[in-house]
């Protein structure tokens, strides 16, 4: 009877997580019971939904019928694998309605025939997350036509740019969404090098890019580093463009492209700030580029910071104000972040900040703003919601500025949450 109830219970099992447990501190025979029981699980598991498995290439060798039972999985609509180069295989003769994949291998594992493996999902696959882009079928035709959401979790320094273009991923999944790339900028011992050649794969695909009328494309969201938004040359529309490791550099990247993306949603984290006229002067230069297109209407600062010094910060919210007065948003979002360890951004940024006086100035260069927040990076905030044509309003009742911010302050004060 219990063994009857035990298999009823594993049958009826959606979600499935399975971790290796192959553990090199244990005995054999412990290994290999641990498998047996989640060969035993994996037996009985025949309605799942979902399945993760991450490094089980050493239970895949010692019980191979392991890979035939994944097969017979027909309900299965997500998965999840990691580092088992056996599970590719599988994935080929999967014949389950899949709609979302995630899957990655090692670094030191050469590149496989993925996307010939996976094409009998072209008419279920809605979302898709490679490890790296080992897109194999580039010239064999290969499209996934509902692949929604794409994200590339690492790209390798051997990975060619070709297969992370603009061109090669419309091509792929032509009616592709969201476009999500690794958050970590370059690291590079040669700097020089690294832009004369981030430069050569922009010349290159910026080419293909206008032959295959990318500029006629557009994505909901952009999520990476200038690095790969220029050298994949995306000349196109993008609502809502999420820059990280923003720079004196690369920052050089991402103007000339600005005129094609129009953002309406643009958010930007500034890393390593080691000046405030520096930083302002990126910011400056970014406004100025879109203030001719008129598409922006929330603007998203994230300033990273590695010390505890606050000159820099408040230098940059001293500036701000006139800077802003070149871009006509309604939403403006600052968020400062620490990355020394044991750091308290809120404390910080209330050292740094006199909210009050900060969003007055703020609205009166940009009047048409109607929601300011300030938040650390740990998610707590302080949020103000401007009545609208609170400016215009204020300048009616009173002729002299004291009476002007006086009567700004006094309605900010009932409209911070």
């Amino acid at each position: 009877m219990f063994a009857t109830s035990t298999t009823d219970r594993f049958r009826f099992l959606k979600d499935l997580r399975i971790l290796e447990a192959q553990n090199s501190s244990l005995p054999l025979a412990e290994n290999h019971a641990s498998q047996l029981k989640i060969m035993r699980i994996l037996s009985h598991s025949t309605h799942l939904e979902k399945v993760s498995l991450w490094d089980v290439e050493g239970l895949l060798d010692n019980f191979p019928d392991a890979i035939s039972q994944l097969v017979n999985l027909s309900m299965l609509r997500e998965i999840e694998c990691s580092n088992s180069r056996s599970l590719v295989g599988w994935l080929g003769q999967l014949r389950a309605p899949l709609t979302e994949l995630s899957f990655s291998l090692d670094d030191n594992d050469p590149p496989v025939r993925f996307l010939g493996n996976i094409s009998h999902f072209r008419d279920t696959l809605r979302t898709l997350s490679v490890g790296y882009p080992f897109f194999d079928a580039i010239d064999a035709g290969t499209q996934f036509p509902h692949v929604g959401k794409l994200t590339i979790q690492f790209i390798y320094p051997s990975t060619p740019s070709s297969c992370y273009s603009a061109s090669t991923i419309f091509r792929l999944f032509p009616n592709l969404k969201s476009l999500v790339f690794p958050a970590d900028s370059y690291d590079s011992d040669d700097l020089e090098s690294f832009q004369t050649e981030i430069e050569g794969w922009h010349d290159e695909h910026v080419v293909e890019a206008v032959r295959d009328g990318v500029e006629g494309k557009a994505l909901e969201e952009f999520n990476g580093c200038v690095d790969d938004l220029y050298a994949g040359a995306y000349i196109c529309r993008i609502q809502r463009l999420f820059v990280h490791c923003l720079d004196h550099i690369n920052s050089q990247w991402l103007l000339p492209l600005l005129i094609h993306i129009r953002p309406s949603i643009l958010i930007l984290e500034f890393w390593r700030c080691e000046s405030g006229p520096a930083t302002i002067g990126i910011l400056s230069s970014i406004l100025q580029e879109l203030s001719t297109c008129n598409s922006l209407q929330s603007l998203f600062l994230v300033y990273s910071f590695e010390g505890t010094e606050s000159g820099v910060a408040r230098s940059i919210m001293e500036m701000l104000p006139e800077t802003l007065q070149l871009a006509a948003i309604t939403q403006l979002n600052i968020s400062y972040k620490l990355t020394y360890e044991d750091s308290d951004n809120i404390e910080f940024l209330e050292n740094v900040v006199n909210w009050e006086e900060a969003v007055i100035q703020i609205i009166l260069a940009v009047p048409s703003i109607l929601f300011v927040e300030f938040e650390s990076w740990q998610g707590r905030s302080r949020l103000f919601r401007i009545p609208k044509n609170l400016v215009t309003l204020a300048r009616q009742k009173f002729e002299d500025e004291p009476a002007v911010i006086s009567y700004i302050r006094s309605k900010i004060r009932s409209s911070a949450l």
